[in-house]
């Protein structure tokens, strides 16, 4: 709506103005100043009118009135006063009305213009209700509306209340704790804000100062609890300065060596200087994760207000300040606040409220500015965000939790925070050493549902975690947690989260088949060196030893989800679709105890432990019911080629008591390097047996003989595993012919049909299966291991 206050014309400066605009400062015309607002409740509240000194103003004359307004917005007031063709009478810069005087539009006081740059032609109702101001403030992203003089109420916005302060005006906010205009409102006393909107446009319409009003869409703040409009109100507070050093904010105090007491540090060094430099220089010393978020404190800092941290509650942790009843003199000093929290200590903060002001001061005390007894006590208590914010003292620095050092090695919460928790622990946390309280801040992202919504269970879009835990376990639900980053906004279904039990699965039925092919062996008894191993055993060593280093790495950097990854990739490409298909025949075949077999099983257990100690902060069930089923608990840690040996080499009772495993045993990078190339090998060799089976001329791989011609650097790597290579490709027969160098193929690969008879024990083809007189349906190799069970005293099968 738009409102008219009349220039007050008594001054020298009024004249002069009215003057420049008409020609004549006896001009009968009267010179009003239109302003707009979308909260006509805070009009009885006016003290000034703000404009903007960069635009230009036009004097519009209409009716025998003249107008001021913003010149650009000439054609939209026009049309919204039906003004068919406005007289322009005179243009000038906003500066022009600095200081300039105006009369309340109903009371007997004036309204003082003021040059400001939150005017815009566009978008001030917004910027007066404190919502999207720096978008408001934009031009090119508001259209334009009001009339670019804004109605300026100190006690009622952030922006009043500023520029308000910076021309001396009062604070003058006529609306008590209830919502209610106090006695002092004409007219209106007693009745809500919101129910008085109405009234008050009644009213201006019936004195005749309302020239234009119309329903506004338009944001406007409210409640997040219980979302109804709420209102600002401008009320004495108690306020942590930001840029005040500490010289300049407590008297100087000195111990009896010259140091300076009020400097609040165990850091002697330090120069007192204001809180937001000193967190400034702090946020440079912790890192930050992601990274983005050094960026997002240091922005905070350098433009947020100074900490008001009073709250009008009638619970939570009292202000421990007094004031004296005589002079109505403030104290808070040093010797007061340590007495009130020597009596907190011992009877909490309740102590507060049941005790007078005289028990709670020192004895004897005094008012340092006239010298009266009687105290009374503040009634507001500190922010929350107080609380929170000296945690890392009240916990790191407490006798009752020894081992705990202050500062804390990581604060984690979400985005939010950095306004929080994370603040408000760095401004303690300076305020009493110094230096921040944490070492590293890590930020999450938020749980949305599968199409990137937010969760609320009015939306029906919500995931129970504790339905799903009942049904499939906490650790799959750990799972999905680590299996996308989590430091992003990350999506959760019932969809979701059935394929995350698929991949527990896959990584579950890994372990099984290690844990499942370790019966019989004793860590301290049965395991192979590493160096007598057999070779695909080492590399899979080798490959582990990767996965350690790369899986530390991640939980020390807090990449979670690269965790998983390698874990999972481990478990299923380097284990399961290699190593574990390619050892299945020596395990199952091989004399059970026979160095094959124990080489294998080494592996395995190896393996296996590693396996339990890295998947322990993630899977910590699982982790810990492999750890149960580990063989040889006595001396699974005997040796570093057994499994990875805690200090001592004690076993613990739980994974979770228990070391991450150590890198470096298996590592080797030459015998990687082979592997990788024989590897390529088996891939175009296992394509060609695929087109075999396609074409019905094999159904098992066993079935085949499988010819190989490769140029000589590949050739000399698959001659050196010759006698290996049919486990490998798990054929039954491999020959290997050298191909000519100008052939532009690198490995070319023939299947045929293996030659000899089907082994009944290992399916393997062989041509001296029927040779042996004793055992006549098995191969060469299966004669071998049976001779060796029998030796052993088990039963041949």
């Amino acid at each position: 709506m738009y409102v008219k206050f009349p220039l007050s014309e008594d001054s020298v400066e009024a004249k002069a103005f009215k003057r420049e605009l008409l020609g004549d400062e006896d001009d009968p015309r009267k010179v009003y100043f239109l302003i707009w607002t979308t909260t006509p409740w805070t009009l009885p509240a006016n003290l000034g009118i703000a404009v903007n000194p960069q635009f230009e103003y036009a004097a519009v004359e209409a009716g025998g009135e003249v107008y001021v307004v913003a010149g650009e917005l000439v054609e939209t007031v026009a049309a919204k006063l039906s003004l068919n063709e406005p007289h322009i009478v005179a243009r000038f810069p906003g500066s022009r009305l600095d200081l300039l005087e105006a009369r309340h539009a109903w009371l007997d006081r004036p309204s003082l213009l003021m040059l400001g740059d939150h005017v815009t032609l566009g978008g001030e109702a917004d910027a007066e209700t404190e919502l999207d101001v720096s978008e408001a403030r934009d031009r090119r992203a508001t259209g334009k509306a009001g009339t670019g003089l804004v109605h300026t109420a100190p006690g009622h916005g952030h922006d009043d209340f500023v520029i308000g302060k910076t021309y001396g005006l009062d604070i003058y906010c006529p609306v008590d704790n209830a919502g209610r205009f106090t006695a002092e409102v004409e007219h209106f006393a007693g009745e809500g804000v919101f129910e008085a909107n109405p009234h008050i446009v009644a009213f201006l319409r019936e004195r005749g100062v309302l020239l234009f009003d119309e329903p506004y869409a338009h944001r406007y703040p409210h409640c997040w609890r219980c979302k109804n409009p709420v209102i600002f109100r401008a009320t004495p507070q108690w306020f942590i300065s930001l840029d005040a050093a500490a010289r300049d904010a407590v008297e100087v105090e000195r111990d009896e060596d010259g140091r300076d007491l009020t400097n609040y540090t165990d850091n002697e060094e330090a120069a007192p200087e204001s809180l937001r430099a000193m967190a400034l220089r702090e946020i440079k010393n912790v890192e930050w994760v992601p990274a983005w978020g050094e960026e997002r404190m240091r922005n905070m800092q350098k433009g947020r207000p100074d900490w008001c941290v009073s709250r009008q509650r009638v619970w939570g942790v009292p202000i421990p300040v007094f004031y004296c009843s005589a002079c109505g003199e403030a104290v808070a000093d040093r010797a007061t606040i340590n007495h009130v929290a020597d009596i907190f200590e011992r009877e909490t903060t309740d102590a507060w409220y049941s005790r007078p002001a005289s028990s709670l001061l020192p004895e004897g005390f005094k008012c340092p500015k006239c010298g009266s007894s009687e105290f009374t006590k503040e009634t507001d208590i500190l922010d929350v965000w107080f609380d929170s914010g000296a945690s890392s003292v009240a916990v790191l620095e407490s006798e009752r939790y020894e081992g705990l050092r202050w500062p804390a090695d990581v604060y984690l919460e979400g985005g939010d925070q950095f306004r929080g928790w994370f603040n408000s622990s760095l401004m303690v946390g300076l305020a009493a050493h110094d230096r921040a309280p944490y070492r590293t801040v890590v930020t999450h992202g938020w749980t949305l549902d599968a199409q990137g919504r937010a969760m609320h269970k009015s939306a029906g879009n919500a995931v129970a975690p504790e339905e799903f835990v009942k049904d499939s376990g906490a650790d799959i639900l750990r799972l999905w947690v680590v299996s996308s980053d989590f430091k992003e906004d990350m999506r959760c279904s019932d969809e979701i989260l059935q394929r995350v039990s698929e991949t527990y699965r896959k990584i579950r039925n890994t372990v099984r088949f290690a844990l499942g092919n370790l019966d019989g062996f004793d860590p301290a008894t049965d395991a192979v060196g590493l160096n007598e191993m057999q070779e695909i055993d080492r590399w899979a060593l080798a490959e582990l030893d990767v996965v350690i280093t790369r899986v530390l790495e991640a939980y020390r950097t807090y990449e979670y989800h690269a965790v998983y990854h390698a874990l999972y990739n481990f478990c299923t490409v380097t284990l399961s679709a290699r190593y574990f298909d390619i050892i299945k025949d020596r395990l199952y075949t091989s004399a059970p105890k026979s160095h094959a077999r124990r080489s294998a099983q080494t592996a395995l257990n190896y393996i296996a432990d590693a396996l339990a100690r890295m998947l322990a902060p993630i899977l910590v069930f699982t982790a810990d019911e492999i750890w149960e089923n580990l063989p040889g608990v006595k001396g699974r840690r005997g040796g570093a080629d057994a499994g990875a040996a805690d200090e001592g080499g004690a076993v613990t009772a739980s994974v979770h008591l228990a070391e991450f495993p150590v890198a470096g045993v298996g590592h080797d990078a030459r015998l990687r390097e082979r592997w990788v190339r024989l590897f390529e090998a088996r891939e175009v060799v296992l394509r060609a047996l695929e087109e075999a089976r396609t074409s019905k001329l094999i159904g098992s791989g066993l079935e085949a003989r499988v010819r190989i011609a490769a140029k000589r650097k590949t050739y000399e790597l698959l001659e050196h595993y010759r006698e290996e290579l049919r486990y490998v490709f798990i054929v039954s027969q491999v020959s290997l012919t050298l191909l000519e160098e100008a052939d532009a193929e690198e490995l070319r690969v023939r299947v045929e049909r293996a030659d000899g008879r089907k082994c009944e024990r290992c399916w393997n083809y062989s041509v001296r299966v029927g040779e042996f007189t004793r055992y006549p349906a098995v191969c060469e190799r299966c004669v071998e291991a049976l001779g060796e069970i029998e030796a052993e005293g088990g039963e041949a099968e």
